[in-house]
């Protein structure tokens, strides 16, 4: 939500599953609650395929590797912007946008320019739709506010959402990504907990997400 200064350490062994790195450097936040040691951020991950396994609950962080869709799954092409993947083909109701994958953002965030589409949408079909405020706060414990309110139709290649939660909160993330006038959203946990899983490969550029049996059929479409 904006730029802090905080101190900088460095780890001089950290080892996660069967990688491990030396000579760390990381800042130090203060993290609320007092669960978690620290946050593993993309450039971890940079060359590695994050498996986020929601049915099994699991977490893989394996090697980057080619793999080809089975039935219920669905890969979309992406590019690496400052180590995060945006997904490539995504447009809201056929207007295009970029769609950034954050597996650390509970809820899903949209800018200013994406939110005027859909007010615009919601103008053109004389739909009234109840925005609702809604508090928040960072990994580090400062609060904030955005306001609440749903996509008809999300595309994201061949997967189709409908009525997909967005919070709109005009957050310094999306000038530092340089989207700040482009529709963007970035992607939380609420919607990729909706498959059964989502492995983000950062090797080769791609999302693929497993499609629940009881939502594919026709089509990949979650709702």
């Amino acid at each position: 939500v904006g730029v802090r200064p905080r101190p900088s350490v460095t780890i001089d062994h950290l080892a996660v599953g069967s990688r491990s790195r030396r000579t760390v450097r990381t800042p130090a936040l203060p993290l609320p609650g007092g669960a978690i040691d620290g946050i593993l951020g993309v450039d971890w991950l940079s060359g590695q395929r994050l498996v986020l396994g929601f049915k099994q609950k699991t977490v893989e962080i394996t090697q980057s590797k080619p793999e080809r869709p089975t039935e219920g799954q669905v890969v979309v092409p992406a590019r690496r912007r400052l180590g995060q993947l945006t997904i490539v083909d995504a447009d809201l109701s056929g207007k295009r946008i970029s769609a950034m994958i954050d597996s650390g953002s509970q809820l899903t965030v949209c800018n200013k320019a994406l939110r005027d589409l859909v007010i615009a949408d919601e103008t053109r079909r004389n739909v009234g739709s109840e925005h609702t405020i809604v508090g928040m706060e960072t990994i580090a414990g400062e609060p904030f506010s955005g306001e609440l309110m749903y996509l008809p139709f999300l595309r994201l290649g061949g997967l189709h959402l409908g009525n997909v939660p967005v919070v709109f909160a005009d957050v310094h993330v999306f000038d530092i990504w340089d989207l700040k006038n482009t529709p963007a959203v970035v992607l939380g946990m609420d919607v990729l907990r909706q498959f059964d899983a989502v492995s983000l490969d950062f090797g080769r550029s791609q999302v693929r997400f497993d499609v629940a049996a009881d939502q594919y059929g026709t089509g990949p479409t979650v709702g």
